[in-house]
């Protein structure tokens, strides 16, 4: 069994300009601290199961210069992770994964109190020595708990490289 811990800080800062005129338009800033701490299993010799648990706290201001609106949100948030990888051989494993979250405020549809979930899949496979390749798809689904009309859902297809030196 492998139990660990991370963290991590983020800070984003976009603006709208006019710039013949030099006119700011709209500024919009993005802060972000989590922590979490998880754990892995290796039940055979092919087999691990996986479960994390992260909390993050996030704000973000919104200044709209052309109509003067300031906007100030902080959203307190909680995931927590279980997943599972199979080595189908020496250098093949298969990923599945399940999040499950509940967001106090979704930044993106301005809706309170959100749950969230996750069902993940992905292939890990090393290319060379030095490198490995993790390829992954992701179904997420949002809904508030007031506003069941107002759901989103996404497909997430993406990739990272890890170098194994450096």
């Amino acid at each position: 069994m492998i139990i660990g811990a991370f963290g991590s800080l983020y800070n984003i800062k976009s603006w709208s300009k006019i710039s013949k005129k030099n006119l700011m338009i709209w500024e919009w800033k993005f802060n972000q601290i989590a922590a979490g701490i998880g754990s892995t299993y290796k039940i055979s010799p092919d087999f691990l199961a996986g479960f994390e648990y992260e909390f993050d706290y996030s704000s973000a201001d919104s200044s709209k210069y052309i109509d003067g609106k300031f906007i100030n949100i902080s959203s307190g948030n909680h995931l927590i992770r279980a997943g599972l990888e199979y080595q189908v051989k020496d250098n093949l494993f298969l990923r599945f994964g399940l999040n499950y979250g509940f967001n106090e405020f979704d930044y993106y549809t301005g809706v309170k109190d959100c749950n969230i979930v996750r069902f993940t899949f992905g292939v890990g496979f090393p290319l060379f020595d030095e490198m490995t390749i993790n390829s992954f798809v992701e179904y997420s689904g949002l809904s508030p708990k007031n506003y069941s009309d107002q759901s989103r859902k996404f497909l997430t297809i993406g990739f990272s490289i890890y170098l194994n030196t450096f």
